[in-house]
């Protein structure tokens, strides 16, 4: 019997951390204005609109540049070391799911249909919020950006993400009866 799966995305679809990624991201824009020019703010409508589809090194290499700043990879290095370690102290503040996600995935468990996560986030972020909301028993797969050279939109993660599917439930899923879930 064919059977396919379903492939989450984290940021946006589990977890409301969008919101929050957006205020990390000026919060370090600020305290770094000194070395990368003048102070850059990014709206909620840019945010959204432009920068939600990046990881964080790729997220402020087109900031900058969309700013007219110099995008060296040391300081988008910097600004994307400082941006985890803050958002990483700001998880917290989310204390539940989206809703409907803890729902969706009892179902699926219920109907044995396999369940992975393909993030432009850090394993570390994704497997924290997973442990807070114990959901984490919910998905055989966590594919994260650390996992793949080029982040999403590039397929490669998702490509990833089904292989090894595949290789847990010892089966042959079919992409034609799959479903990525996402936000962006």
């Amino acid at each position: 019997m064919s059977r396919g799966c379903v492939i989450f995305d984290f940021d946006g679809v589990i977890a409301d951390t969008e919101s929050l990624h957006w205020a990390v991201y000026n919060r370090v824009l600020a305290e770094f204005a000194g070395e990368i020019g003048e102070r850059i703010e990014i709206s909620r409508e840019a945010y959204f609109s432009r920068y939600i589809v990046f990881g964080d090194r790729e997220g402020f290499f087109h900031m900058l540049r969309d700013h007219g700043r110099e995008a060296s990879e040391e300081m988008v290095g910097k600004l994307a070391a400082a941006k985890q370690a803050i958002f990483q102290e700001r998880l917290s503040d989310l204390a539940e799911p989206l809703p409907g996600v803890r729902e969706l995935l009892e179902w699926l468990e219920a109907h044995n249909v396999p369940r992975a996560i393909c993030s432009g986030a850090h394993r570390d972020e994704i497997l924290r919020q997973l442990d807070a909301f114990e959901l984490r028993h919910h998905f055989d797969v966590v594919v994260a950006i650390e996992d793949v050279r080029l982040g999403k939109p590039e397929p490669e993660g998702y490509e990833l993400a089904f292989e090894r599917l595949n290789l847990e439930y010892d089966a042959e899923l079919e992409k034609s009866l799959s479903l990525v879930i996402e936000d962006s």
